[in-house]
């Protein structure tokens, strides 16, 4: 093994142990939570039962016929022109990381996008744009160590965990309440704040998976390829608004004449400027509605990517 490779692999293991670390604290301080809610409701069986039957019908959910026949349609055979490229990079990018490859389904669609998650019975699998194929290398390389990185960081797991213990802390503080003898609006609207902190609080640690695997996939590749597949999804989702920057904007506009990348990520983080003062012009309930959104989103902005990409590229020059 090369020097590099060696100073890459530690680098990962850091960043792992670093996700891990995040994990730990979260899911504890949200079990210490609801066990405490839990047993001072002197309630301890029902809501865990309730948390059970939920999280059951969720996984079944998962399970559901039309949802396995859609991804078996899409599953990747050997042989198939489609998929071969995207596929052999999976197969590389997992070697690296030293996890199993999971199972590739490709779908149809012209946003770059992939999602890595687990499945019952399935196991391990990552869903791929097959306009991903049509990606540079570096990209295709940066968008499957993002996919992979939260399966090696157990990002989905750990998140199943999370939404059981805000299940539990939500049924637990219910009950408190009817304890307590309160009133039914009042007992709602307590359970409801809650829930809210609870979400909120899963929101801000998706947040920190995002970043862990960006940050794995950055110390693999370099930032190049995320940015470059962030302008590429960003671009026609912000393309609508960008008369606010330029009357003459349009998609056509940004993917022809600003092929250059700083000048692209310059409009894009003007444009989504744009659209966050316009959103907050609009009154009371649309800058609640921002707020919400920037709360429960697990993705962060583009603006809010690139700094992350600084705090990254702080992380492996230490």
């Amino acid at each position: 093994m090369s020097s590099n490779s060696a100073n890459q692999q530690r680098l990962i293991s850091r960043i792992v142990l670093t996700s891990h670390a995040y994990a730990v604290s979260y899911l504890s301080a949200l079990a210490t939570a609801a066990g405490l809610v839990c047993i001072y409701s002197g309630n301890v069986v029902q809501p865990l039962l309730e948390v059970a039957v939920i999280m059951t019908a969720f996984a079944v959910f998962r399970l559901g016929s039309s949802s396995i026949a859609k991804l078996k349609a899409y599953r990747f055979e050997k042989g198939m022109t489609v998929g071969s490229i995207l596929n052999d990079t999976l197969q590389e990018v997992a070697s690296a990381l030293s996890v199993k490859a999971p199972v590739l389904y490709i779908f149809p669609h012209e946003d770059r996008n992939a999602l890595c998650t687990f499945a019952p019975k399935l196991g391990w699998i990552v869903l791929l744009s097959d306009s991903l194929e049509k990606a540079d290398d570096d990209e295709r390389r940066s968008v499957l160590a993002h996919e992979l990185a939260h399966q090696k960081c157990l990002h989905t797991l750990c998140i199943f965990i999370g939404v059981a213990l805000i299940t539990l802390l939500g049924l637990s503080t219910h009950h408190l309440c009817e304890m307590k003898g309160l009133e039914l609006f009042t007992s709602l609207l307590i359970t409801s704040a809650t829930l809210a902190v609870g979400v909120a609080s899963m929101g801000w640690f998706a947040r920190q998976n995002e970043f862990h695997a960006d940050a794995i996939a950055t110390a693999m590749n370099g930032k190049e390829g995320i940015v470059n597949n962030l302008l590429s999804r960003r671009i026609p989702m912000l393309a609508a608004i960008g008369h606010k920057v330029a009357p003459d904007l349009s998609l056509e506009h940004l993917e022809q004449h600003f092929k250059d990348s700083p000048k692209r990520i310059q409009l894009v983080l003007a444009m989504e400027s744009a659209l966050t003062v316009d959103a907050k012009a609009k009154g009371f309930f649309s800058k609640l509605n921002l707020l919400f959104s920037a709360s429960l989103d697990p993705h962060p902005t583009f603006a809010q990517r690139l700094k992350n990409m600084e705090r990254i590229e702080t992380l492996i020059a230490a």
